[in-house]
């Protein structure tokens, strides 16, 4: 459990964010028209999606997002690789093990069903050997328990073996945990 969350409503916001590195070469346009789809026919179980917006312009960040009321998925590119990448950023009801294990469910799920959708199989558009978790959250991020609860959360959801390495080369940056496993973090 994060600290103090007894004290907390049950739907507290704990804003994870997860990035799976594609394993093939994947054109940011050809996500566009895919999350329309999925907003016309609520292809994603447990969400309400919004919009779709296209950041191809920039030079690192989210180039297509799918905007959802409790997560927003995204074709992303910045320094880990191009990915694809769900942030939570609502009311998730559940302890942490709970929210994590969700975030885990929902890459499963996008992923499938962007792999269905580019007809290829899960396992050739992602590379689930390693993964990215950050906690977007200054005030829990500074505090040793919530990180160290929140990992603790990480290495019960996760696949067996998987190894976290606490990225911080700055305590003022959010803290950001690499996942690494010889095949899936996404157990």
């Amino acid at each position: 459990m994060l600290a103090r969350e007894t004290d907390r409503p049950k739907t507290m916001m704990l804003k994870l964010q997860l990035k799976v590195p594609f394993a093939m070469a994947l054109d940011a346009h050809a996500c566009i028209p895919i999350f329309h789809t999925w907003i016309r026919e609520a292809k994603v179980p447990n969400e309400v999606l919004i919009d779709v917006a296209d950041y191809m312009h920039m030079t690192e960040g989210p180039f297509s997002l799918l905007v959802g009321h409790y997560r927003d998925i995204a074709f992303d590119v910045d320094s880990f690789g191009r990915g694809l990448q769900v942030v939570c950023k609502r009311d998730i009801e559940g302890d942490t093990r709970t929210q994590v294990r969700g975030l885990f469910d929902h890459m499963r799920t996008v992923s499938a069903l962007l792999a269905e959708a580019l007809q290829t199989i899960p396992a050739k558009l992602i590379a689930p050997d390693r993964a990215r978790l950050r906690l977007n959250d200054r005030l829990l991020g500074s505090d040793p328990e919530a990180c160290a609860a929140l990992e603790t959360a990480v290495r019960e959801v996760a696949s067996a073996g998987t190894s976290l390495e606490v990225e911080r080369s700055d305590p003022r940056r959010i803290p950001t945990w690499l996942l690494s496993h010889a095949t899936s973090v996404l157990a």
